[in-house]
């Protein structure tokens, strides 16, 4: 009769057994894939299961990105060169012609593909699904790609300006509550607030009571524990399987999140679609003239649950980017107080004391545009963007197999001393008079056919809401903050860029700098 301990050595025995085979398929798995990519510079692996993972936890450490390392690795290893996270292999190209072949041939040899699946779902819950983002099927992509284009347009966003203005009055509104000099307003907080705002009211028709705390939802927590899941799902693979309580609770905690956000969308839909139905005039917002142009489609419209892909979609593209993007500006703008006497001189010319700002203003905020610019140069919210070659490619004289992940730093090519005079510098001025570089590397919003749809929206939205910022308050930074910057999804600063305000009817026009 066989014992117990003898069935528990042998299943002992078989553990290992599987455990030793399944660690050599690993060894030889990664050898293999080290050897495949061996003529392609770059950084030496700190580790043969880790890869350059070391490498950058190093640079985190001392405060810095995964992007400086890449920028880093670019000076010293040349315009291509490879980088290893695990079996994963990110060739990165930093020539600025190498990459419009890239992006803009996308449809052709590079293509989205598996590396977008990690934002498509979190944790197995669908999350941007297959959004104008995620979409892998270029053609199915570009059907709806042509469906939406007219809605981003300038001609159709300068019928929603009122709506910019809107919400930018309430952002005024709620810091001027806060604006007394001496409390510290963690100012990328106020900012999401009226990206969310403005994106709900122009794109969907739709008020999430922002700046009303009697009647705020739970929307922003759950949009927040979703963006966090999605950095913990990329930066930590081990707690999508973790099998401990906490782990599988906070799971949990984000599907149930993510669920509530896309019923949110949905009912948004289905009540314009079903007014739509009734023979209605619905509202003037993106969500209805899509509905309205998807009736007259020859390619047809989109299913309910493709719809609440681009709800997501356009909430984490819009809100997150635009939000950043102008705490970033204000951080830069405190730190050059001549940068923000010049800033402060045109709005007050252009806008004055008006209450509006019309749609024609908006082109003659100039200077406002150049320190936009600079801002998205040196702090791109994206960083970069990646896609799979479908083919065996050769490119700059190095062999590129098929099925790679071909990388792009949009960080790394802003700060190239290449592409830039003194690249390190913020200098609006480059974007004046033509001085904006000859080489093109200026692509936060990417380029080529999958670049940004909301670029136009974005540009929109930010300079009203600087505008009316400048317009009304005067800002300093709170000592003793991290001035630096942090990639939780999207490039946003450190510390949340924390600023005393005043009121402008109580300060001096005079250049503001940091205290």
């Amino acid at each position: 009769m066989v014992s117990a301990g003898m069935v528990a050595l042998a299943t002992v025995s078989s553990l290992l057994s599987l455990s030793l085979v399944a660690f050599i398929v690993a060894v030889v798995f990664f050898h293999y894939r080290h050897w495949k990519y061996s003529h392609i510079p770059g950084p030496k692996r700190r580790s043969f299961f880790l890869g350059n993972i070391p490498d950058i936890r190093d640079y985190v450490a001392r405060g810095r990105l995964m992007e400086d390392a890449v920028k880093d690795w670019a000076d010293e290893f040349g315009p291509v060169c490879v980088v290893w996270l695990l079996h994963v292999s990110m060739v990165y190209f930093h020539d600025v012609r190498v990459i419009k072949e890239i992006l803009v041939l996308e449809n052709l040899k590079y293509r989205k593909g598996w590396n977008y699946d990690g934002i498509a779902s979190i944790f197995g819950a669908r999350f941007l699904g297959r959004g104008l983002v995620t979409e892998t099927n270029h053609e199915l992509w570009l059907k709806r790609r042509e469906i939406f284009n007219p809605a981003f347009s300038r001609n159709y966003l300068k019928t929603c300006i009122s709506q910019f203005n809107s919400s930018s009055d309430l952002l005024v509104g709620y810091l001027k509550s806060k604006a007394d000099g001496k409390t510290g307003v963690r100012l990328i907080e106020a900012l999401n607030k009226a990206t969310i705002d403005i994106i709900a009211k122009v794109a969907f028709g739709s008020d999430f009571h922002q700046f009303d705390a009697e009647k705020i939802t739970s929307f922003n927590k759950e949009f927040d524990l979703a963006l966090n899941a999605l950095t913990q799902q990329f930066e930590n693979p081990w707690t999508w399987c973790n099998p401990s309580r906490s782990a599988r609770d906070y799971r949990a905690t984000v599907r149930q999140a993510i669920q509530k956000l896309r019923e949110t969308g949905r009912m948004i839909i289905q009540k314009q679609m079903k007014a739509l139905g009734r023979g209605e005039e619905l509202s003037n917002n993106i969500l209805s003239f899509i509905l309205q142009a998807c009736q007259h489609s020859a390619t047809g419209g989109l299913d309910m649950e493709e719809m609440v892909d681009e709800f997501t979609t356009f909430f984490l593209a819009g809100n997150e980017t635009t939000a950043n993007l102008l705490s970033s500006t204000m951080l830069q703008l405190c730190q050059h107080p001549e940068v923000m006497y010049r800033l402060k001189t045109e709005v007050d010319a252009v806008v004055s004391d008006k209450e509006y700002i019309p749609y024609e203003d908006l082109s003659k905020l100039e200077y406002t545009v150049a320190v936009l610019k600079e801002t998205l140069r040196l702090c791109p919210p994206a960083t970069g963007t990646s896609r799979i070659s479908t083919e065996d490619v050769v490119i700059d004289g190095v062999k590129i197999p098929a099925g790679s992940l071909v990388a792009v730093s949009f960080y790394s090519i802003s700060r190239n001393e290449q592409n830039w005079t003194n690249a390190l510098e913020f200098s609006p001025d480059r974007f004046l008079a033509g001085n904006e570089s000859s080489s093109g590397a200026l692509m936060p919003f990417s380029i080529g056919p999958r670049n940004c749809i909301g670029q136009q929206f974005a540009m929109i939205e930010a300079r009203i809401l600087l505008a009316k910022l400048l317009q009304n308050f005067s800002f300093s930074l709170v000592p003793g903050q991290n001035l630096g910057y942090v990639v939780d999804t999207t490039l946003k600063p450190k510390d949340g860029c924390q600023v005393f305000i005043t009121p402008v009817d109580e300060s001096v026009h005079q250049p503001t700098g940091s205290q």
